[in-house]
């Protein structure tokens, strides 16, 4: 059984504690694991600076270790405030790009999914060119949980599934974690040409989630969240879940993207 959360630091920031709580709070409540993911960029040194001469490593690795040194110092420091709330928490930091390290299979290894704080504005230019955050919300395999800034833990019961007009997306994934976390799913379906074939895409889902017999939503999402809203105020699920498809440049400028779903929800977001 998947049994561990991992949580992307992207930097020390105003709203870490709130994040590192929220993360600690729901690993706790569901009995998992909490790893602390970071990197420590890599360090290109073109001139040997004077005072390094002489030394037995260049310049770049000396520069890097010391670096990796204050990152590691900072991770452990951010691991043993984050115990204040859980005492299983640990942490993992190399040299590369934290876009690079979610793709590495033996962090993913009994994994569940990430958490990735949003902190970034929601605003036309990050919602056409993304942000690190939504980067890495729709590049990794596992499933993402992207937790907007200032959101306050509330453990999660209800998950508003938000299904596009495919029914051939794999829900495998969003399965295991309904199960594992005892999450009761409601669907909304997202039409964009109103060509959807519900009775396929509830097979599609019955095979995955067994027999539903829960609340069933239908919504247009244009540019804004305007039948979203109604949906989430009616229901008022702790969660929302979207299918990880995303627009082409100039689709992102007249229709909702995921890069939007992902910088405007006031809910954590679970990309699969």
């Amino acid at each position: 059984m998947k049994n561990k959360i991992l949580s992307t630091i992207q930097n020390v920031h105003d709203d870490i504690d709130n994040y590192l709580k929220y993360n600690a709070m729901l690993a706790k409540d569901f009995e998992m694991e909490l790893e602390l993911i970071a990197a420590s960029p890599q360090i290109m040194v073109t001139q040997s600076p004077t005072t390094l001469v002489g030394s037995e490593l260049p310049p770049s690795a000396l520069i890097q270790s010391k670096t990796l040194n204050y990152k590691t110092e900072d991770l452990e420091k951010l691991c043993v405030q984050t115990k204040k709330y859980y005492d299983h928490v640990s942490y993992n930091i190399e040299i590369g790009s934290l876009e690079s390290r979610i793709h590495e299979n033996d962090i993913q290894h009994n994994a569940l999914f990430w958490t990735i704080n949003n902190k970034s504005d929601d605003n036309l230019i990050n919602q056409v060119f993304g942000t690190t955050e939504t980067t890495i919300s729709k590049s990794t395999k596992l499933p993402s949980l992207t937790i907007p800034e200032g959101c306050e833990y509330v453990k999660p019961e209800t998950l508003l599934l938000i299904v596009k007009d495919d029914e051939n997306f794999d829900f495998s994934n969003l399965s295991l974690i309904a199960r594992r976390m005892n999450l009761r799913v409601l669907y909304a379906f997202h039409e964009d040409e109103k060509k959807t074939d519900i009775s396929k895409i509830m097979a599609n889902l019955n095979d995955t989630f067994g027999e539903y017999a829960g609340t069933i939503n239908e919504l247009s999402l244009g540019n804004d969240r305007d039948d979203l809203d109604p949906i989430i105020d009616q229901e008022k699920p702790q969660w929302i879940a979207y299918s990880n498809y995303d627009r082409n440049f100039y689709e992102r400028l007249f229709k909702i993207s995921t890069n939007q779903l992902i910088l405007s929800s006031k809910l954590p977001l679970l990309l699969f």
